[in-house]
């Protein structure tokens, strides 16, 4: 399991605010990273984010990813990163080198286009049909 921590900010009303947040892989679930935000006055908030489209961000100066999540590096060399869900709409801003960092270090363990081979599809198949394997 690889894990980053790092403070990023967040843009409101009242101005920027640091949150606590951390990126986590683990090989079990190779395509994806689950990204934690600890903002302290609530509870902590998980997002799984596609590794691969972390990765793609980190070259595109404009927002991409559909739905959720949008991404890219924005003007000030930040890592720019929106959330949106039913409960609300977040901006939040990454140091760009914890992600490259991060994601270089996922990319030893798992490197990109081998991820089905971390994969274990008949256990996987198992759990989902609720089967003892």
């Amino acid at each position: 399991m690889i894990e980053t921590e790092f403070t990023a900010t967040q843009t409101t009303l009242d101005g920027p605010r640091g949150v606590p947040t951390a990126l986590v892989y683990d090989s079990v679930d190779p395509y994806a990273v689950a990204l934690i935000l600890e903002p302290g006055d609530q509870e902590d908030v998980l997002w799984s984010v596609s590794r691969e489209l972390l990765h793609r961000g980190l070259t595109s100066h404009s927002p991409i990813g559909e739905g959720d999540i949008k991404l890219g590096v924005c003007d000030e060399g930040e890592y720019h990163v929106e959330l949106i869900s039913p409960d609300g709409y977040a901006v939040l801003h990454f140091p760009t080198d914890a992600v490259s960092a991060f994601l270089q270090e996922t990319a030893r363990e798992v490197p990109y286009g081998t991820e089905a081979d971390f994969l274990n599809l008949d256990a996987e198949l198992t759990d989902l049909l609720g089967g003892t394997g």
